[in-house]
């Protein structure tokens, strides 16, 4: 995907998170956030930070048998880019196809590792998934 094509997805995610604010009233989000226990805004943020790197990790590990040599730190950053991609896009298959891209961009060598590397980390983290639900 080029840098036009990006610039129009990005655009497109965040035309349709304006949307979302028009339509839902953003005064009875602030009030329930403003209701909210603060030490338990703080306690799902740190969570959510150190999951985040949880799966930036687990994905390092899976990334690293196929040669792509990125660092922990490079593969956090694309994590956390590809996850912002899915949070302002439409579709979450933009972000894996940008997580790829940015991995090429830091490791030398094809797409292969990269994106067997995405598919593998996938169905992983939809093994977990299927786990919890299947109790």
């Amino acid at each position: 995907m080029n840098k036009k094509q990006t610039l129009y997805v990005l655009l497109l995610g965040i035309l349709i998170l304006a949307l979302l604010v028009v339509f839902i009233d953003p005064s009875k989000v602030w009030l329930y956030i403003e209701h909210a226990n603060i030490f338990f805004l703080f306690f799902a943020a740190l969570v959510e930070l150190f999951g985040g790197f949880l799966y930036s990790l687990a994905w390092y590990i899976i990334l690293k048998p196929s040669g792509v040599n990125v660092s922990i730190k490079q593969a956090y950053f694309i994590t956390m880019g590809s996850l912002f991609l899915i949070y302002t896009t439409p579709s979450g298959i933009t972000a894996e196809a940008a997580r790829i891209a940015m991995t090429k961009k830091h490791a030398a060598g094809d797409y292969g590792g990269p994106a067997a590397s995405v598919v593998v980390h996938r169905i992983i983290y939809g093994l977990g998934f299927v786990s919890v639900a299947s109790l």
